[in-house]
């Protein structure tokens, strides 16, 4: 049984020292292959990101667009919506004078209408030119909080241009 052992152990280290087994061509071979494949991968996915980029940037500038149309429009329609109320206002107001019937304070709600006006014109403006950054900036989606923190500013504008015509309104209801 001494020998058996002896013999065994023998056989097992004369493997474990033996070249052929410590220096496996196959195993190092295989795995510098695996590396060299890696790498071509990972150049492979740079290159097919890189031909990719101007679609996916153009999609975002379609996106911003749409966007930005979606906004302008509405706020057109509420601005349309706000001056025909002001000329059915301005009918009202002619039709008291034709009756002699005086309205205080209107002139100074017209010109606070008048300059939510202005300022909804100036913020437009700067909204427009907003919009403009964004077309020429690489990647637009980023901007796209100011864009509608410039929105808000122009509804805001909106907003205190209603705020008058329901006080004149007032006025010229209650004027008799």
């Amino acid at each position: 049984m001494k020998t058996k052992t002896l013999l065994l152990s023998l056989i097992f280290s004369l493997l474990l020292v033996s070249p052929a087994f410590a220096n496996d061509s196959t195993h190092s071979g295989a795995l510098s292959q695996y590396r060299q494949d890696k790498k071509e991968l990972k150049e492979d996915t740079k290159q097919i990101r890189q031909e990719n980029k101007s679609p996916l940037s153009q999609l975002k500038k379609t996106q911003v667009d749409k966007i930005y149309n979606q906004l302008k429009e509405q706020l057109a329609k509420r601005f349309a919506f706000l001056e025909a109320s002001l000329t059915k206002i301005d009918k009202k107001v002619l039709d008291k004078k034709a009756k002699g019937i005086t309205i205080p304070d209107l002139t100074t709600l017209q010109n606070s209408y008048n300059a939510a006006k202005a300022k909804y014109s100036t913020d437009l403006t700067a909204l427009n030119t907003q919009y403009q950054a964004m077309l020429t900036v690489e990647k637009p989606l980023t901007l796209m909080p100011k864009l509608r923190e410039a929105g808000n500013t122009v509804r805001t504008d909106l907003h205190d241009m209603q705020k008058a015509l329901v006080d004149m309104i007032r006025l010229v209801s209650k004027a008799r």
